[in-house]
């Protein structure tokens, strides 16, 4: 997952920037913005030290979780306990007692022995003893210092100085020892740690001299580099001296070997090779002790008693159980794991805890916070989201986890904090957006619109020379045709197109918005008169008149716009009621078929009209308060009933029954059309089979149903007939579809793969009132159908002259020749009724046989079976 989102983030980033065509800069790159804004304040903070608690924290767990320590370990510690002090009967070791041990020690052949205990006090008896014993040349003993330039607790004196270690350990904020303090000067003195120190004697005879340069340490060809203030999750690091990190063992790395084990040979220093032996004082003294435990080691003395408080806290002391300091480690332990370290790297090539440099940090954490970003832009989904989020932490924290085994420690809070950070910015950014802008176009939404309005509004007093504002609403005129026509992709593409034309042409104070689905809204702020308006007006239709190229094709588009101005009276209106009265006047302009109208008193009237009708629309839709009405069609060779047309009528409660014509062009704009549409085709069927069964004598009886252009294009028009025709067991050659000429030429070649798919149907086509469309011949010829059906326009003109009849023969002539019967429709009398027959018409529809009539009267009607 989170490789995906690291993929994709470019793409990601040019989403987050696309289209933002009218936004403030802050806007138009929110990604980059917050990503950048989020990153310099993390690392702000982080240079102040605000993070350093928490990288450590996470510093302390990721050492806990490494592997078990592998390195020959070459360190023995001799513990001096409680038990021991109760043995020696003394709360302090005499000078004695620590010349016996060392003595004891020497016997076993050490390569050195580091002694973790002040002795620069005699301590009698035996303090000639002591000093005699400290002579040899391999032991170590250790000082402590204050500060460089002062010494708190001396050596003993009889040691030279490059036998001599200071004891400090340099603690954290929280009192945590994680670096060690390895050298130190101050003037021409040099300071050397105890774990240093032993080391350096240790591997004296290896000829590893020790190097000091400017930013390491180097023991041979070894290289200790020296921490800097920033390393790793530090920030305000004091790093007087030199330091380097302590990559902690795990907590089994100490082995506390009994005397028993010892003497009954159960445990081998071959069995604890990896391990640091610890024994305890009286051991030493008590036990013969084969020489194999000690010989060529390293062997400390120290306390570990509890009343020594020589203990310090370390990543791994929660896990340790020392005596009753079970938090802490004692601090001849502590010098025990310094010591292993710089020999474990010198000898067998262990790697130090290293770091990346800052500027890789920056670019890091940055990379982070675009991944926030990132994760915010593409998942809106607070559970998706919140999934992705938490992968990516985990995804961080496991890259920091892998890197810290190969000990590389790299920041995982500064980071983490930029990936949550940005997420939520972006997340806030995305509210913001939703609220204020349009997601497709990027352009202000109707409720940042209106507050543009509103302020233009309030300022018109306080401008002498621009006392009007106009508001333009626009609408692209059968978008819903050209979207599902052409595809949701194609109808986001031309309303951004749209959007970029129409800001071409506007000044650049003027607020272009998205108000609705293909709908603009333009506010015109600074008017002095309405030429003003004329002129954007008839930029913005000659712009958008111009080819649109969408998908490799030209398309071309008409809009609606309605105006309405504001002038100085006007100013403490509210501007939904202005953008309304643009609305009103936009579909005004629709509903006459013009380009442009201005609002006019009297048009919310007729607005009102049409939304009130439109919701009892609704009404009667759920309600079912529609009927059919069928008109009878008759053969003009036999003068039977050959089949019928369904009619929709509407049983308003109050109105009674109202004819399509009031509602139908509502029912198509509104998308009511398409359950309408679906009602009336399967009602249809249903009565038809019904007459089917009642009048077996009549078995050509055929029933034609109207398409409106929204059934006929829509995506699920064909499964619905297949469904309809089922239910109801119609015999498919029953039904006949008619559309009009007009909608078979609005899109060609769709409408001819639309009436071929019906045709495979076995349906029976219709064009319906031909002749008042603009057909081409050279597609008509295409046109799967079966029967064309003359205009009542020219029918009722046939008696008037010669012109109008020879219409109607040529268009019965045309239809044969195409290979289609002819229906003659709105046959008023009996001398159109000849005429028709005389021109070998075959079928007619009119008043002169009947008027459209309810299911029982088509009923009757087929009882009498009448002739004419």
């Amino acid at each position: 997952m989170i490789f995906t989102i690291f993929r994709n983030l470019s793409q990601t980033i040019q989403v987050a920037k696309r289209s933002q065509h009218s936004h403030p800069l802050w806007l138009r790159c929110p990604l980059m913005l917050a990503s950048f804004s989020v990153t310099g304040i993390l690392l702000i903070v982080r240079q102040m030290g605000g993070l350093q608690t928490w990288e450590l924290a996470v510093y302390d767990q990721l050492t806990r979780w490494q592997a078990p320590a592998t390195a020959t370990s070459r360190i023995v510690v001799v513990e001096i306990t409680e038990a021991d002090l109760r043995t020696q009967n003394s709360p302090i070791l005499s000078d004695r007692v620590m010349a016996q041990t060392l003595a004891t020690l020497q016997q076993h052949q050490p390569q050195v022995i580091g002694l973790d205990l002040f002795r620069d006090i005699p301590q009698e008896p035996g303090h000639d003893e002591l000093v005699q014993a400290l002579t040899a040349p391999n032991v170590v003993v250790i000082n402590e210092l204050a500060d460089l330039d002062q010494q708190m607790v001396p050596a003993p004196p009889s040691v030279p100085p490059d036998r001599v270690g200071f004891n400090d350990f340099v603690l954290d904020s929280d009192n945590v020892v994680r670096r060690h303090w390895m050298y130190g000067f101050w003037g021409d003195r040099q300071f050397y740690a105890f774990s240093l120190q032993l080391a350096l004697n240790y591997l004296a005879d290896q000829n590893m001299e020790l190097t000091i340069l400017p930013d390491s340490l180097q023991i041979g060809d070894t290289s200790f580099p020296r921490l800097q203030p920033s390393s790793g999750g530090y920030q305000t690091l004091e790093s007087a001296g030199h330091q380097t990190l302590v990559r902690y063992a795990p907590h089994d790395l100490f082995y506390r070997v009994t005397a028993a084990e010892i003497t009954s040979g159960t445990v081998t220093p071959a069995d604890l090779s990896d391990k640091v032996v610890v024994m305890t004082l009286t051991d030493i003294l008590s036990v013969e002790l084969p020489s194999v435990w000690i010989r060529d080691k390293v062997v400390l003395i120290g306390s570990t008693g509890a009343s020594s408080k020589d203990f310090f806290v370390t990543p791994y002391t929660g896990h340790l159980n020392q005596s009753n300091n079970g938090q802490r480690l004692a601090g001849v332990l502590l010098h025990a794991l310094l010591t292993r370290q710089i020999l474990t790297t010198v000898l067998d090539q262990s790697a130090l805890i290293s770091f990346w440099s800052e500027w890789v940090e920056i670019v890091w954490i940055g990379l982070w916070s675009l991944v926030g970003g990132a994760i915010a832009w593409r998942f809106k989904h607070p559970a998706k989201l919140g999934v992705v989020v938490a992968i990516a932490l985990s995804s961080l924290f496991g890259i920091c986890w892998l890197s810290f085994s190969t000990a590389v420690w790299i920041p995982f809070v500064a980071p983490a904090l930029a990936l949550a950070i940005t997420t939520g910015c972006i997340m806030a950014y995305s509210v913001f957006q939703a609220t204020y802008y349009d997601l497709l176009t990027g352009l202000p939404n109707r409720t940042l619109f209106l507050q543009h309005v509103q302020k233009s509004l309030a300022k018109l007093p306080q401008q002498p020379t621009s006392t009007f504002l106009a508001i333009l609403c626009l609408d692209i005129n059968r978008f819903k045709v050209i979207s599902e026509g052409y595809g949701h992709y194609v109808g986001d593409q031309l309303l951004m197109q749209t959007a970029n034309r129409i800001q071409t042409c506007v000044p650049a104070d003027c607020t272009l918005a998205r108000v609705g689905g293909s709908e603009f809204a333009l506010l015109l702020p600074h008017l002095k008169d309405q030429d003003g308006v004329d002129t954007i007006v008839n930029d913005i239709q000659s712009s958008l008149g111009q080819p649109i190229l969408l998908n490799e094709q030209d398309l071309f588009i008409t809009t609606s716009i309605g105006i309405t101005i504001g002038s100085i009276e006007d100013s403490k209106l509210q501007a939904d009621i202005l953008l309304r009265d643009a609305h009103t006047a936009m579909y005004q302009a629709k509903a006459l078929g013009k380009p442009r109208q201005f609002f006019a008193n009297g048009m919310h009237n007729r607005a009102a009209s049409r939304l009130q009708l439109e919701s009892e629309l609704r009404h009667g839709i759920e309600q079912q308060e529609f009927l059919l009405h069928y008109q009878p069609i008759i053969s003009l060779t036999t003068g039977k009933i050959t089949g019928f047309e369904a009619l929709v009528r509407w049983q308003h409660p109050q109105q009674g029954v109202v004819f399509p014509g009031t509602f139908i062009s509502v029912a198509e704009e509104t998308g009511l059309i398409i359950p309408m549409g679906r009602w009336i085709l399967a009602e249809a069927c249903r009565q038809m089979q019904q007459w089917h069964q009642q009048f077996p004598q009549h078995p050509q009886l055929m029933i034609g149903v109207n398409l409106s252009s929204r059934q006929f294009t829509h995506n699920h028009l064909i499964e619905e007939i297949g469904q309809i025709l089922e239910e109801t067991q119609l015999d498919c050659h029953s039904l006949k579809l008619e559309i009009t000429e007009s909608m078979a030429m609005s899109d060609v070649e769709a409408a001819i793969e639309m009436l071929f798919r019906l045709k495979q149907m076995n349906l029976t086509l219709s064009i319906d009132d031909f002749g008042t469309g603009y057909s081409s011949l050279s597609y008509l010829h295409r046109f799967p159908t079966d029967i064309l059906k003359v205009d009542r326009s020219f029918v009722s003109r046939m008696e008037s002259g010669d012109e109008d009849n020879e219409i109607v023969k040529t268009i019965i002539t045309l239809g044969h020749n195409l290979g289609m019967a002819v229906v003659a429709e709105g046959v008023e009398n009996e001398l159109q009724l000849a005429m028709l027959r005389e021109l070998g018409c075959e079928y007619g529809q009119g008043y002169f046989f009947a008027k459209p009539m309810s299911a029982a009267k088509t009923t009757e009607l087929l009882e009498r079976s009448p002739q004419w």
